[in-house]
C-alpha cells in the first residue's frame, strides 16, 4: 500500500506529465508558436488540426508581426496590417467576418503581399475560404491588396465612386456593386453598407453587422488612441462632422465600433471622432 503522501506525489507527477504532453501537442498542431500567457499563435507554416483551440485563441500573428488577427466577438475578428511610413509602423484595421458560406473581408490591407499573408492565415486557421471582400474607400490602406485578392479569384466589391477613384489612382478596379445593393446576405449573415457623405475621403462608407451590433467605421471614424486626424489630403473637413452625426443617428446602438486605424471601442468613438474633427476645424 502506498502512503497518502506517495499517492499525492504520483498524482502531481502524472498531472504535470499530462500538461506537458498537451502543450507539446497543441504547439505541434498550430504549425507555429504559441504564447500561453496571451493565447497567441504565431503562424509560420500552414497549421493543422486547430479545432482544439476553438474559443480559446484570441490573437494570431504572422511571423514577421506585419499581420495580426484579434478576436472581437462571435464570428468577428479584426485584421491589422502594418506599413512603415517615415520610420513609423502605421496600422490599418479591417474586419474578418465568418459566415456559413465562407469568410468576408472588410478592407484589403496595404499591399498585395500583406493581403496574401492575410488570406493564408485565415484559410489556415479558420479552414474556410475568403469568398468576398468589401473596400470602404479608395486609399492605399484599404485598396493596396485588392489585386492580390482578385488574383485569388476573390470578388472585391465597392461603391461606384470608390471603383472610379481606385481606377484613377492606379489600383485594381473593384466590382461597383454596393450602390445598387447596399444590403445583402452572405451565408446567413447580413451586411449593410452606408454612405453618410464626405469626410476622411469623398467616398468613405461604413459597414454595419446587425447580428453582432458591430460597426466598421473605416477611416471616417478615428481610433480611441487618436491624437490627430491622420491623412487629410482628400478630406472634406466641413462635412466630416456632419457625416459622423449621420452615422451616429443610424448606428448609435453599436456595441463594437472599429476605426480604420488605432484602438477600437464602443459607440463613444463616434462622439470622440466628432469632437476631434470639430476641434481641428476650430483651430
Amino acid at each position: 500500500m502506498k502512503s497518502r503522501k506517495q499517492q499525492s506525489l504520483y498524482k502531481k507527477i502524472a498531472a504535470l506529465a499530462l500538461t506537458m504532453l498537451v502543450t507539446a501537442s497543441l504547439t505541434a498542431c498550430s504549425g507555429g508558436q504559441t504564447d500561453p500567457a496571451s493565447d497567441t499563435i504565431k503562424l509560420q507554416a500552414m497549421p493543422t488540426k486547430l479545432s482544439s483551440f476553438s474559443g480559446l485563441v484570441t490573437e494570431i500573428k504572422s511571423m514577421d508581426n506585419k499581420v495580426i488577427l484579434k478576436k472581437a466577438g462571435k464570428n468577428v475578428w479584426i485584421h491589422t496590417s502594418y506599413k512603415s511610413i517615415n520610420g513609423n509602423k502605421v496600422p490599418a484595421n479591417g474586419l474578418i467576418v465568418q459566415t456559413k458560406q465562407g469568410i468576408v473581408l472588410l478592407d484589403a490591407t496595404w499591399s498585395d503581399k500583406l493581403a496574401g499573408q492575410l488570406v493564408h492565415m485565415i484559410e489556415s486557421y479558420f479552414k474556410q475560404k475568403v469568398v468576398l471582400a468589401i473596400v470602404t474607400h479608395a486609399h492605399e490602406d484599404r485598396m493596396g491588396g485588392v489585386s492580390g485578392l482578385i488574383e485569388r479569384d476573390i470578388e472585391v466589391r465597392s461603391t461606384d465612386m470608390t471603383a472610379r477613384l481606385a481606377k484613377e489612382a492606379g489600383y485594381a478596379e473593384p466590382n461597383a456593386f454596393l450602390d445598387g445593393e447596399p444590403q445583402f446576405m452572405v451565408g446567413g449573415t447580413q451586411f449593410e453598407v452606408f454612405y453618410p457623405g464626405e469626410g476622411h475621403g469623398k467616398d468613405n462608407v461604413v459597414v454595419w453587422l446587425p447580428q453582432t451590433n458591430t460597426l466598421f467605421g473605416g477611416c471616417l471614424v478615428l481610433g480611441q488612441d487618436a491624437k490627430a486626424l491622420g491623412n487629410v489630403a482628400d478630406a472634406n473637413m466641413a462635412e466630416w462632422p456632419e457625416s459622423l452625426l449621420r452615422v451616429k443617428h443610424k448606428y448609435g446602438q453599436a456595441k463594437l465600433v472599429v476605426p480604420g486605424h488605432g484602438k477600437w471601442g464602443n459607440a463613444g468613438l463616434l462622439n470622440r471622432s466628432i469632437e476631434l474633427v470639430s476641434k481641428s476645424n476650430n483651430t
